[in-house]
């Protein structure tokens, strides 16, 4: 259903905190919860126990998304499988898929966070309530971002920061894959250019969201993580489809792993 925010549930610490984050959103969005709890594959002996741990953490998680948030509705889901590949599965319909943890190369958040078809929040670090930060780099990938950060921040009522970056020894390049030819210190005006042209017609469509552009010469991952200590939740898109390999871009991946507070990946 593409009416429902997907969680992943384990019972650990890390879920806790995906659990109440997307219990809040549920509210915002005025949209139901569906809670999956996964038990891996096993000798038959071991099923009985392990689907026994795996319903008493779908309890847990559910009484504590009605302590969290008591408007949503709850669906409970108890599956048999690899988890990173039952919550891809069970979300590609759904609004959103949150998971708990660090994302770190071959965790659960890491799989689904580059597998999945819809946008993946890994709830990690803490939220600062404080704006939301945006990679921003004009590809269609950071539109995608831009949007559902800025959609983020207008449903939360915060304002957005929006960060464009380049290495200044890369040239950038125009429409045609040509290189843009300009003066070094022109450069900073140039990206400051680019970025508005991004946010302008977000900026319409979203006239109450405090807009604060953003341009750094620095890598892009380690400007989006400096942000990330007084952000509530840090945006970036990752490119997906046939031509795009299956696995997390370096920025998107770094980003996962260091933030210091939740992160939302979207996908496209």
């Amino acid at each position: 259903m593409d009416d429902e925010i997907v969680v992943g549930v384990d019972g650990r610490f890390r879920t806790r905190a995906a659990v109440c984050w997307a219990a809040r959103e549920a509210a915002a969005r005025q949209l139901p919860v569906r809670l999956i709890a996964v038990y891996p594959g096993g000798p038959p002996a071991g099923l009985t126990g392990a689907f026994d741990r795996a319903a008493r953490a779908l309890a847990a998680a559910e009484l504590l998304t009605r302590g969290e948030a008591p408007g949503p509705a709850v669906r409970r889901t108890v599956a048999r499988g690899a988890a990173g590949d039952v919550l891809v599965a069970a979300s590609r319909d759904a609004a959103l898929l949150v998971v708990g943890g660090r994302g770190r190369p071959g965790s659960v958040g890491h799989r689904v966070a580059a597998h999945a078809t819809v946008p993946v929040a890994v709830v990690r670090g803490r939220d600062a309530g404080g704006p939301v930060v945006v990679g921003a780099d004009g590809s269609p990938a950071g539109e995608r971002a831009v949007a559902a950060a800025f959609e983020f921040a207008g449903l939360h009522g915060c304002g957005l920061i929006a960060v464009r970056s380049w290495v200044p020894e890369a040239p950038a390049l125009d429409d045609d894959g040509l290189p843009l030819l300009y003066e070094p210190e022109e450069r900073p005006a140039v990206e400051r250019w680019a970025l508005g042209e991004t946010i302008a017609r977000w900026r319409d469509k979203f006239p109450n969201v405090p807009v604060e552009p953003e341009v750094s010469g620095r890598n892009a991952a380690d400007a989006l993580i400096a942000l990330s200590a007084a952000a509530r939740l840090v945006v970036v898109g990752h490119r997906t489809g046939p031509a795009a390999a299956r696995t997390l871009g370096s920025v998107s991946l770094h980003v996962l792993h260091h933030a210091r507070c939740p992160v939302l990946i979207t996908h496209g």
